[in-house]
Parts: structure tokens; sequence; C-alpha cells
């Protein structure tokens, strides 16, 4: 004789279960991580695109004082070049097992949720690191790892380019080389520069240099905050940790980047933050899976930046 399996009231709280736990997993608070700040994400992208196009953009020309009866005015023109990017599921899943959901069911037993936090906290690391560093194997590019970021040669002391091994001028020197590089890149045919980066971001090594030497055996103030308040005039102000800096340059090199931290310059492409689709049985498991959808970071002006390696 067949035996259902369980009748409609029972497989209605199977469901109900099922979907509190979507809830649950979905509405959980997000974790600080790294990205949230320093890549803004772009707004309005459709859930169903499969790649985005999107524009690198320079301007040519520049405006000119002009007679009251001028016939022609100086043309203005936007250089620019088309880029598309494809996005990319990250994926990952978590299962209740048979056992588990008869032991809720009919021992009255707490049902673990570890897994599916777990899973969740997974794809938010996975898309963390994917709008940071990209995926070369998937064609994804990061905020640290866009091929039109110009690179800058620090100067060396004494054979040295480490911050660890370096006064705080000296380091000073190499934040003023990045700055000088964004200015030269997008000062214009006026010469005055259209770009003033206002964050950088250093690799743990030499954060915890900045963070740990002082300006003199009895000062209190760190090279970090002296650095802070030498730059701010500049209008560099937001001085950050980011550990995905940590060996992502040129032969595995720690990199530090210079930046204007605007969506007009950079920004995440996240068309999917986190979905959890409806569980799907699979012999004795009821499994769930996630997925968020990315195509990294894009800059649509790269000589707003500058990438620094070797600090």
């Amino acid at each position: 004789m067949f035996i259902k399996q369980y009748d409609a009231a029972t497989q209605t709280s199977i469901n109900k279960l099922f979907e509190q736990i979507e809830t649950e997993v979905y509405d959980m608070p997000r974790a600080a991580l790294e990205a949230v700040g320093k890549v803004p994400l772009k707004k309005g992208l459709n859930k169903g695109i499969q790649s985005f196009t999107y524009k690198v953009y320079s301007a040519l020309g520049m405006a000119k004082l002009v007679a009251s009866d001028a016939k022609e005015l100086p043309p203005i023109s936007g250089a620019f070049k088309l880029y598309n990017i494809l996005v990319k599921n990250i994926g990952a899943s978590y299962s209740f097992t048979q056992s588990d959901i008869d032991a809720w069911l009919f021992a009255n037993e707490s049902l673990d949720k570890t897994d599916a936090l777990a899973a969740r906290k997974a794809i938010e690391e996975c898309l963390d690191i994917t709008l940071l560093k990209g995926d070369s194997e998937g064609g994804i590019e990061g905020l640290f790892t866009n091929a039109n970021v110009p690179k800058v040669a620090l100067t060396s002391f004494s054979g040295k380019i480490a911050h660890k091994d370096l006064t705080l001028d000296q380091i000073a020197q190499h934040i003023q080389e990045c700055l000088d590089t964004v200015f030269q890149n997008t000062k214009g045919a006026t010469g005055v520069g259209t770009v003033k980066p206002d964050t950088i971001l250093f690799p743990r090594s030499s954060w915890v240099t900045l963070t740990t030497k002082f300006t003199g055996t009895d000062s209190k103030i760190s090279y970090l905050e002296a650095l802070k308040a030498r730059f701010a005039p500049q209008g560099l102000i937001n001085f950050d940790l980011c550990n995905a800096g940590n060996g992502v340059g040129v032969e595995g090199k720690d990199r530090m980047m210079v930046y204007k931290n605007d969506i007009e310059n950079v920004f995440g492409v996240v068309t999917e933050p986190l979905r959890v689709l409806p569980a799907q049985y699979q012999g004795l498991n009821a499994t769930f899976n996630l997925f968020a959808r990315t195509a990294g970071t894009a800059f649509r002006r790269p000589t707003a930046a500058v990438y620094a390696d070797g600090v």
C-alpha cells in the first residue's frame, strides 16, 4: 500500500518553515564588507541583463572668451570608448536532511540554520572580493585590478619603496606622486585639474606602519594622523585599510590606490545582490540555492585613479 509522506496540514507547516528560513537568511543584517563605501554601486540595473555596456570618457576642447558677434564657438566633444562586461553568477547552497525535517516535525527539535547563514555569508564575501579584486578567470575587473587605471612608479629611497622602511616625509612624497599623477592625467586643455582625489587605500603592511609609528619619540601623533593633516588641504580626506590590495600588484606586490570615490568615475555593477530560491528536494535533502550576479567594478574615468605597487 502506498503511504503519502505528509498530510496537507503537515506539508503546509513545512512550506511555512522554508519560507521563514528564506526570509531570515535574506533579511539578516549584512556584515561590514570591505567593498561597502569603497565602491559606489550603479543603481537602476535590470536584474535580467547578461552584460553591461558603459563608456570610458575623456573630454576634448576648452571654452574661451568670445566676442559678442562671434559666429563660431569653440567645439567641445567627448571622446569615449565603449566597454562591454559580462554579468556572472555567484552561487552557493545549503541543505536540510529528511531526518532534520522529521525531528523538527515530530520531536519538536529546532532546525539548525548555521549552514543557511554560512551560505549567505559565502555569497556576500565572494561578491565583496569580486568588486574589489575582480576575477581573472571570469574576465571581471575589480577596484584594484582595472587594466585602464594608470600605475605610478614611486621614488625609491636607498633602493627601498615599502613604507615600513621609510620615513614620514618619504611616505608623504609617495602620496604626493600619486596625487600629481592624477592631476597630470586629468588637467585637460586649461591646465587646471578637473579631478581632485579624495580617497587613498593602503594594503595591510603599509597600514600597520602608518598606525604604529609616531612622528617623534615622545609624540602621540601617528604617521596616519600626520598624513591626514598634511593632505586634507588638497582634498585627500579618506584614508583607509583595504586588504584587497595585499599582493594584488605587479609581481605579487602590495598595491596602494588613490582615486576619486564618485559614481561618475567608478562604480560597481551588481544586478542581483542576493536571491534565495525555493527549496528543491534532492534525494533525502531539501536544498536551497542562493546566488548573486555581478560584473565587477567599472571605471568610467580610469585617469581619476592611480595604482602604486610595492608599498
